[in-house]
């Protein structure tokens, strides 16, 4: 401890060592993959594409994914991820330097806030250390959409060392920017009245935080809709299963901050009522504990404990998807070292924490490599939770984008024996059946599933799509058409019903939908470039339908390519030939006449003018038509039609 006092004695070169222990460790990590939810947060979000949306993250909380469902309000977070786009796009290495630029700074700020709560410089460069070097850290400066921990817990460590400086107004701003990083970070003006209780100054200081108070206020009226959803309107499990569960999930959380070992992207963790024996025990045994670290460092237990309670709060009482993970210790870590950092007793043998820093090191190392891509996360996962269903599933989607069919399709089996009521596991079950062509037992998956639950259409649309892949177009259209509009990504339901329809031989219908699909999504390219294929094929298949006396298929595909281009060429004059075969010839002469007004070269237009205006017993007006091609028409072929048709009408104008 002596040893780390001398080196601590310079500030600087004490925030240098443990921002370049930070860095060091985390080397490897620079090329890991994107993970899970990185997909639809970041790889497929469009509106990370462009700087331009800057502004817009601030008001605009559907921007947080592809995906709008997946909403949440978290602009700052937006803004960096953008920045990091425009950097190197989907190339992770940028994401990845800025989470471990992060971690570094966090690692500074707690031996800041150490040295600020009067912590020897030794003993403050020591717990910056262990912050530095603690496996827990591996998830969240791994797993690049958790960079909103890292973020917001860099502006809330910096507020609290603002206000515990006596910087009120720094700290407010720092608040205000945390909470546009992570909702979480509302647990600020907690953590600095835990400090003014135990000091025995809570009364004096309320003004003093009065600011921080009125900025949380603010902040619960912007995400109130989203508060609300997660608590009362739709949570995904009960108060009392989610508090009984997060009272098991602290002595699980105790035991991974001081033994941070079996660490894995997904826990085998079991949903507990508040009330059952377990909660209940562990309940007891936390105040059991708490009762014994009182001993040696009464002050320091209290707000580390009480730091520790307090930004464990929001996921212990807020009911999520994940029932624990790691990445929700980070700022938690921090209370733990306020504590042993404040113990009246520390261990004094250099070896023993060399010892500990190294093998603390190799382990942060070893988890970057897990973290290399979703084929080893999930596989290390699995390896140590086999009994539990979602490594399977993710592991076995990740085997299906490898092309490991087999193997994706064996994994996910596993995961539907495990549970057979789960609706995930079969869904990804059917994806694969289906890339593996294996139409039938995908049809026969999603049908049970649509059964059970008719309310998705994501589940139907499987359905109707493997319906369509398997030739059964009148049942795929039937199942299509029973999606409701509200489903996302409802384009892709309107564009396969134009593929469906241009199959069954009806061009028109085919050019409706997807004109549909590309109003829902104007940067879906598939739409776009069937709508731009059926558009060129205009002048080939017009002539067969009309032959096969199917003018009013060409009539209404006409009217669909004008509504959207009013001055197209071959969409004007197919409209007029349509209307003409129908022996409609005032509407094809009206037709005619506009095409002849928008492309005046057209010589194909100017003849079926002609012809139309004859074949409706205008013969005076079809002559100086005919008469102008045949004297000017730059096609030699069209001029001695024009020449032909000209003589047969003056014959027949001449007799009798």
């Amino acid at each position: 401890m002596d040893a780390l006092g001398r080196l601590a004695a310079d500030p600087r070169r004490a925030a240098l060592l443990l921002a370049g222990v930070a860095l060091l460790v985390y080397l490897n990590s620079l090329g890991n993959a994107f993970q899970y939810d990185d997909k639809h947060a970041i790889v497929a979000n469009p509106h990370l594409g462009s700087l331009r949306n800057l502004p817009a993250f601030f008001w605009h909380p559907e921007y947080f994914s592809a995906d709008p469902e997946k909403a949440m309000y978290r602009p700052l977070l937006l803004a960096t991820l953008a920045l990091n786009h425009a950097w190197s796009g989907t190339q992770t290495y940028s994401y990845h330097l800025v989470n471990v630029g992060l971690h570094s700074l966090c690692v500074v700020l707690v031996w800041a806030l150490l040295r600020q709560l009067g912590r020897p410089a030794g003993v403050a460069l020591l717990a910056g250390l262990i912050f530095a070097l603690h496996p827990l850290a591996t998830e969240p400066v791994n797993y690049i959409s958790s960079r909103s921990e890292l973020l917001a817990a860099a502006l809330v460590l910096g507020a609290v060392w603002a206000a515990w400086g006596g910087r009120r107004w720094l700290g407010v701003a720092l608040f205000a920017l945390a909470l546009l990083a992570k909702e979480s970070a509302i647990v600020l003006p907690a953590l600095l009245l835990c400090r003014e209780y135990r000091r025995g100054t809570l009364r004096a200081s309320l003004a003093q935080y009065l600011p921080h108070a009125v900025v949380a206020l603010l902040y619960l009226g912007v995400v109130r809709p989203f508060v609300a959803k997660a608590v009362f309107s739709a949570p995904v499990r009960s108060l009392a299963d989610q508090w009984g569960t997060q009272a098991k999930a602290l002595v699980y959380y105790l035991k991974l901050l001081v033994m941070p070992t079996g660490l894995s992207v997904h826990h085998a963790f079991e949903v507990s009522s508040l009330y059952s024996g377990l909660a209940l025990l562990s309940l007891v045994l936390v105040a059991s504990l708490a009762l014994c670290g009182r001993a040696g460092g009464r002050r320091a237990f209290g707000l580390g404990a009480g730091w520790m309670l307090i930004t464990l709060a929001p996921t212990s009482l807020v009911p999520l998807n994940i029932l624990v993970n790691e990445h929700r210790l980070y700022l938690p870590l921090v209370g733990l070292l306020i504590w042993l950092s404040g113990l009246d007793r520390l261990p004094r043998l250099p070896g023993i924490w060399l010892a500990w820093a190294g093998i603390a090191a190799l382990l942060v190392v070893q988890r970057n490599a897990v973290w290399r891509d979703e084929g080893t996360l999930w596989a290390d996962a699995l390896a140590k939770a086999p009994g539990e269903v979602r490594p399977y599933v993710f592991l076995g989607n990740h085997r299906r984008s490898e092309g490991r069919l087999a193997e994706s399709a064996e994994l996910l089996q596993q995961a539907v024996a495990l549970e057979p009521d789960n609706a995930a596991a079969r869904a990804n079950l059917g994806t694969t059946y289906e890339k593996m062509r294996r139409y039938d037992q995908a049809i026969a998956l999603y049908r049970q599933l649509v059964a059970e639950h008719p309310e998705q259409g994501e589940l139907r649309y499987n359905l109707a799509r493997n319906l369509q892949l398997a030739g059964q177009a009148d049942q795929a259209r039937s199942e299509y058409l029973a999606i409701p509009p509200a489903t996302p990504h409802f384009e892709l339901v309107l564009n396969n019903l134009g593929a469906l329809q241009e199959g069954a031989g009806r061009p028109d219908s085919a050019y409706y939908y997807y004109g549909q699909a590309l109003a829902q999504a104007p940067e879906l390219a598939d739409a776009r470039n069937n709508q731009q294929r059926l558009l060129q094929a205009l002048p080939v298949q017009a002539p067969l339908l009309i032959d096969q006396s199917r003018a009013g298929v060409v009539e209404s595909w006409c009217r669909l390519v004008l509504a959207q281009e009013p001055r197209h060429r071959d969409g004007l004059f197919f409209l007029a030939v349509s209307l003409f075969a129908q022996g409609r010839y005032a509407e094809s002469i009206a037709a005619n006449q506009a095409l002849v007004q928008a492309h005046p070269g057209f010589g194909e237009g100017r003849l079926q003018l002609a012809n139309a205006l004859e074949s409706a017993g205008r013969p005076a007006e079809a002559a100086p038509v005919y008469q102008e091609l045949a004297s000017g028409a730059a096609d030699p072929a069209l001029r001695e039609v024009a020449r032909q048709r000209l003589q047969h009408l003056e014959r027949r104008l001449s007799q009798p």
